[in-house]
C-alpha cells in the first residue's frame, strides 16, 4: 500500500490549484485557503467554485466563482484573479505556494513587493483574500 504523501499527482503546467484544508464537516470555518501555482509557459485559465456547502442558497446566487488567468511571457509570469457571486468565504488569507519556479525571482502582489519563504523548490507567501494580481519575474 502506498501512503497518500507518496502518491504522484499530475497537475497541468500553469494551473492554479486552490486547496481547502481537511475538515470534519463543511460547516467548519476555513481560516486560510492554500493556493498552489504551478510553473508553465502556456496560458491557462483555472476556475474555483465556493459556496456554504449546505442547503440551496447557491441557487439564489450565494456562491463565488473565482477565475485565475495564468500567463507567461519572456521569463515573467502573471496570475490575475477575478471573482463573481455573493458568497463571502470564511478565510481572510491565502497561503500561496509557487511550485517549479526558480528560487531567484521577484514577486509582486497588486504592485507591492513580496518577501517569500523559499524551501525545497517551493516558494511560499501569504496574501489577503482580496488580491487581484501576482507578478513573478527574474531578479
Amino acid at each position: 500500500a502506498v501512503q497518500a504523501e507518496h502518491l504522484p499527482i499530475f497537475v497541468r503546467a500553469g494551473a492554479v490549484l486552490p486547496i481547502y484544508p481537511v475538515r470534519q464537516h463543511t460547516g467548519m470555518p476555513v481560516e486560510q485557503l492554500q493556493v498552489q501555482i504551478y510553473y508553465g509557459t502556456d496560458a491557462v485559465i483555472s476556475t474555483f467554485y465556493e459556496d456554504d456547502g449546505e442547503g440551496y442558497s447557491h441557487q439564489a446566487g450565494n456562491f463565488r466563482l473565482t477565475t485565475f488567468q495564468y500567463a507567461y511571457s519572456e521569463g515573467n509570469t502573471t496570475v490575475q484573479r477575478t471573482s463573481a457571486g455573493h458568497y463571502l468565504p470564511s478565510h481572510a488569507t491565502q497561503q500561496i505556494t509557487l511550485i517549479g519556479f526558480e528560487a531567484a525571482v521577484q514577486i509582486f502582489a497588486d504592485n507591492q513587493p513580496i518577501v517569500p519563504v523559499v524551501d525545497e523548490n517551493r516558494i511560499t507567501f501569504e496574501l489577503q483574500n482580496d488580491w487581484k494580481e501576482i507578478w513573478i519575474g527574474q531578479k
